[in-house]
């Protein structure tokens, strides 16, 4: 093969069909690497957005311990520049327009608290705030938790998407008077629609990152990704409210990404191109088995003072129970009844005050007569005698020992 020689004597360089040789061989060694790049890439941003995730999850029930409730979600749509950015954003009441970049909800939760009217007046479902996890706010108050703002995004650089149960951040709450646990709200689903939790729809909080595709995750600098709409007559629009789990058409994934309800999906992760694909990572706080019972924050504490946390009616032998506590039979006890309010029927009338029984409402008998019942919560008086007493005994040698309530005398003989 013929060689260029230089001006400088016996150096030689390549030719064109060389140079382009080398280069190929270098492409084909480079090509070789580059799928373990990405396995390697794809790897560390998982990693790092669960190690993110562990510590968001410890800052936040750290958050519940010190404040008695939970933070309300941020803003999505602030920048990092933002003085506002990761600061929660709660509004007064239920009633009250929701905060600017907070989506507010009752689709799909539930009546936790067993009062109609918080934000549905018909079902009485409980509300749900969706945003972006308060990252600067946790940080600001964590004392424990190593947590700082920017563990509140993923490996792929997106806010973590937030969802808690809004009467468990009412901000008049405190670690005297907590959030009471069973008023989660949330409904949180696997793959085949079926409910994670016991009872249904009863989480807490949800957090999630949008996982590899982003898809409607915000950046940093409050952006959206987007991509959440399905194609319907070859236009697309967003999927329907409530739960699109299964629906045909619609994938898996889009649940945690339409922002329309308080519905969200925790499944396997799949990467196929279907109705499956999802690739979220999902975490989430809830009730326990045990946690109908609670210890009291009576001072000083102590296990003897328990309290049950159900917010709604207790039964006894009966599934239907109209009272705090619904007894469908006897009730005994073997000490003492203490009450503070009245004893009365099960329609709320013919009630005794507890005053009553003690006496200490009551007027006294009049000089003569002798108390004989309870009626109207005061006492039945009859004269101690009916008619003139006798003091004299029928026999001789006797004396007087007591009165009947007839007036005759009760005698013994003299000793």
């Amino acid at each position: 093969m013929k060689r260029d020689k230089t001006l400088g004597g016996g150096a030689s360089g390549f030719t064109l069909v060389e140079m382009a040789i080398v280069l190929m061989l270098v492409g084909l060694i480079i090509s070789s690497f580059i799928p373990g790049l990405k396995t390697y890439k794809t790897s560390r941003d998982f990693n790092t957005t669960r190690d993110h995730m562990e510590l968001t999850q410890e800052v936040l029930r750290e958050f519940y311990g010190l404040n008695g409730r939970y933070p309300c979600p941020a803003n999505p749509n602030l920048p990092e520049t933002d003085a506002n950015y990761g600061l929660e954003s709660c509004r007064a009441t239920v009633a009250a327009a929701c905060p600017i970049g907070i989506i507010c909800t009752n689709v799909g939760s539930r009546d936790a608290d067993n009062a109609d009217g918080d934000n549905d007046p018909t079902t009485g479902r409980d509300p749900v705030t969706i945003g972006a996890i308060p990252s600067r706010t946790l940080a600001d108050s964590a004392l424990f938790a190593e947590f700082q703002i920017a563990n509140g995004h993923d490996g792929f650089l997106m806010k973590f998407s937030y969802a808690v149960s809004e009467l468990m951040t009412d901000q008049t709450l405190t670690i005297s008077n907590p959030a009471n646990g069973q008023l989660g709200a949330v409904a949180l689903k696997d793959e085949f629609n079926q409910d994670l939790l016991n009872p249904p729809d009863s989480a807490h909080y949800v957090f999630f990152s949008h996982g590899d595709n982003t898809r409607g995750a915000f950046t940093l600098e409050g952006g959206n990704v987007g991509d959440c709409t399905v194609m319907a007559m070859g236009v697309p629009v967003p999927p329907p409210a409530g739960s699109n789990i299964g629906a045909a058409g619609i994938e898996i994934d889009k649940e945690n990404c339409d922002g329309n309800d308080a519905i969200f999906v925790k499944a396997l992760r799949s990467l196929g191109n279907n109705d499956s694909y999802f690739d979220d990572m999902v975490f989430f706080n809830a009730i326990t088995s045990n946690s109908l019972w609670r210890r009291s924050n009576f001072s000083p504490p102590t296990d003897a003072y328990l309290y049950n946390t159900n917010v709604g009616e207790v039964g006894i032998g009966l599934t239907n129970p109209a009272s705090k506590l619904h007894v469908n039979g006897d009730i005994r006890t073997e000490s003492s009844v203490i009450a503070d309010g009245d004893y009365c029927a099960l329609d709320a009338s013919d009630c005794l005050a507890p005053e009553a029984l003690g006496g200490t409402a009551m007027t006294q008998c009049p000089p003569g007569e002798i108390a004989t019942g309870i009626e109207n919560n005061d006492l039945v008086c009859i004269p101690l005698f009916a008619g003139p007493i006798n003091f004299t005994c029928p026999f001789a040698g006797e004396f007087v020992t007591s009165f009947t309530n007839l007036g005759s005398v009760t005698c013994s003989p003299v000793p």
